[in-house]
């Protein structure tokens, strides 16, 4: 795939049916065929052994809450990250909060596109598919392009177990972000203490925090 033109039908993860009528509307009046992925399924890895989303689908949009009525056991930004690193343009459209973003960055490098549902419209859907097959082919908007910057770890946080502050001295909002050590590789969360640094790659150019994400990191 190579342009917007070419995408003829979109597929609907969500895990409320009546979610996936009224997306359903919008995929209509963006002149693309909604495909409703019905459910269930399952695991990540189950659904892309039994599901090869580029039989029905050219293009996807897709919520990050997935779990209700055992629809998936993974969600919406595992999925959409997955398509991503598969050459697969999906958007993903959700009401977040900053604990829902704080799960959402660590997938947030292959997820171009977040929209939130009172702002889906033909519009944004097409420009947002549109920024997708743009990125896979390399061309980064510029508040998307990765580069290699220092993360500072500043203490753990009091309220969650496991869970670090932390701020991105070369990030000119420079906001403390919560980061999970189960999010980190291995060999980077085993040395993360008070005062830690290291390296790793990230949107410098963000203009938000639900913007903002972190990748490819280094031990040092």
């Amino acid at each position: 795939m190579t342009t917007l033109a070419e995408i003829s039908r979109v597929a609907i993860v969500d895990d409320q049916p009546e979610s996936r009528k009224s997306y359903g509307y919008t995929v209509e009046n963006a002149d693309f065929k909604p495909v409703s992925e019905t459910g269930p399924l399952g695991s990540l890895d189950e659904y892309f052994k039994k599901r090869d989303i580029r039989t029905v689908a050219d293009a996807a949009l897709c919520d990050f809450q997935l779990s209700a009525r055992a629809y998936a056991n993974f969600t919406g930004a595992e999925l959409v990250a997955r398509w991503y690193q598969r050459a697969f343009p999906a958007v993903l459209c959700t009401r977040y909060e900053k604990a829902q973003i704080e799960r959402i960055r660590p997938f947030r490098r292959w997820i171009p596109v977040l929209i939130k549902p009172d702002d889906l419209n033909d519009e944004t859907l097409k420009s947002g598919l549109d920024q997708c097959i743009r990125e896979l082919q390399g061309n980064f908007i510029p508040s998307r392009r990765p580069w290699r910057t220092q993360v500072h770890f500043l203490h753990q946080d009091s309220e969650q177990p496991e869970t670090f502050i932390a701020e991105v001295p070369g990030w000119e909002l420079q906001e403390v972000l919560r980061i999970r050590l189960g999010d980190l590789p291995p060999q980077v969360s085993v040395l993360v203490e008070e005062n830690f640094r290291c390296h790793a790659r990230a949107n410098l150019g963000a203009q938000t925090a639900e913007d903002l994400y972190l990748c490819d990191w280094q031990d040092r």
